[in-house]
């Protein structure tokens, strides 16, 4: 039987009909999960890096919930609300973490790396740190990473430690000031306590000078070197006060600068902001302590004054915000 070749058959036409069509579907499909492909192809690996138990899955489900509701990475597993970078920073220097790393929005990651100096400056207790980081800002995508590599003066070994009698000195403080009724009161007595205890490191100072104002910085700038070694210059009484007031529920900020002293000569300087029944005051416990003039004098020339009164010989830095 000879079978000839009928035009009407349509059966070869409708097999290449169907790879075209195989073909443009599976284009279509990799052009829509290509989000997808990138993701996996790049952003897991950087997440792996910070976590070897990393799960893409998880990562993936936790992106799309972050673009639904707002929110952020770190650590890979834990969520927080964007523009809550400050807690993360928090957290992860109290961890003693050698680097802090977050993921972020393009928008934000400048200023979520800026708030780095912010929260040294509002927490004391991090007397490890110098107050300095290196780091940097890239970007993956959709998403960008923030690293910050705190820049540590103490071996991270021995923060524990030194944390634990930062404490004991803290704690001892508290309870004798918690015997005054009033906010006033218990200022005073650790006003009068740190002053009465704390050597002006004169050394530390005079390396302050000669290097052109940027020394190696040591304890004696922390309220560590105040409270537990008991001498620092002004950056360590004002870290110590401010320490010990943020314990007892007193609001108080340090504040920098330059100051004029009683001979006339002007320098970088630090004091301090308290707030007393309902209005802010101003401290400066390095000058109410005569350290030239001998040990146990304490004087209260700069105790609790107006800003006004501060303001005579105490200039803040232009881009310090303080009530």
């Amino acid at each position: 039987m000879i079978v000839l070749y009928n035009p009407r058959k349509r059966g070869p036409q409708l097999n290449w009909f169907v790879v075209l069509m195989t073909v443009c579907l599976l284009l279509a499909a990799v052009y829509y999960f290509r989000d997808d492909i990138l993701y996996y192809k790049n952003i897991i690996p950087f997440f792996n890096a910070l976590d070897q138990n990393a799960d893409y899955n998880d990562e993936k489900s936790t992106e799309k919930k972050n673009e639904q509701s707002s929110t952020s990475l770190t650590d890979n597993s834990d969520q927080v609300l964007v523009g809550d970078y400050y807690s993360i920073i928090l957290k992860q220097l109290m961890e003693h973490k050698s680097k802090i790393t977050f993921a972020t929005t393009p928008i934000e990651a400048q200023g979520a790396f800026d708030l780095f100096p912010v929260v040294c400056n509002d927490h004391p207790e991090l007397f490890f740190l110098s107050g300095g980081a290196t780091g940097q800002v890239t970007t993956v995508g959709a998403t960008t990473k923030v690293d910050i590599v705190p820049d540590y003066i103490v071996s991270l070994d021995k923060i524990d430690e030194m944390n634990e009698a930062l404490e004991r000195e803290v704690e001892d403080i508290i309870a004798n000031a918690e015997l005054y009724e009033s906010d006033l009161e218990k200022i005073k007595y650790v006003h009068d306590r740190i002053i009465a205890t704390c050597e002006y490191d004169i050394i530390a100072s005079s390396l302050y000078l000669s290097e052109n104002g940027n020394p190696t910085k040591n304890q004696a700038y922390t309220s560590y070197g105040c409270l537990v070694e008991k001498k620092a210059v002004c950056e360590g009484y004002s870290r110590a006060f401010q320490l010990v007031m943020n314990r007892l529920g007193i609001e108080c900020g340090f504040v920098s600068g330059a100051a004029c002293n009683s001979v006339g000569d002007t320098g970088r300087h630090a004091w301090n902001y308290v707030k007393v029944d309902g209005e802010y005051k101003y401290c400066d416990l390095t000058f109410d302590d005569p350290y030239t003039g001998g040990a146990g004098l304490i004087m209260w020339d700069y105790f609790c004054i107006s800003k006004e009164e501060m303001g005579r010989d105490h200039f803040p830095d232009s881009n310090q915000k303080y009530p």
